[in-house]
């Protein structure tokens, strides 16, 4: 899915094996310039429960990354499954990034859409 009209680029983000990051999180242009920059994530653990039930699709979340680069808020809008979606939750607390820029003061900006993807690689 494309970022919609007017929205910033994506962003790169990565991921552990068995599971997979899109590159659709966006932020609003109004509010920063240049987007958080994802610098390191826990890797996510694939559930064996979930594995085993063959449960696999992408996590969406909402975060408010703060002018340091901390994520402060995070708001899970899709989820996979209960045992996927708390993985994902336990995951994305551990992200860190560089902090959106409005010129080159560093600003807290919602990212939305931020993917963990989990699938099951036969």
């Amino acid at each position: 899915m494309p970022p919609a009209p007017g929205a910033a680029p994506a962003i790169e983000l990565t991921a552990a094996p068995g599971t997979q990051v899109d590159q659709e999180a966006t932020w609003d242009p109004k509010v920063a310039d240049t987007g958080p920059e994802l610098l390191t994530m826990d890797e996510p653990v694939y559930p064996e429960e979930s594995r085993a039930a063959r449960e696999q699709g992408f996590v969406l979340f909402d975060l408010l990354v703060d002018a340091t680069g901390q994520v402060t808020e995070a708001r899970l809008t899709k989820g996979v499954s209960a045992s996927i979606d708390q993985s994902a939750i336990a995951i994305v607390r551990t992200a860190k990034f560089n902090p959106g820029l409005k010129g080159k003061t560093p600003v807290a900006v919602w990212l939305r859409g931020f993917p963990i993807g989990y699938f099951i690689d036969d």
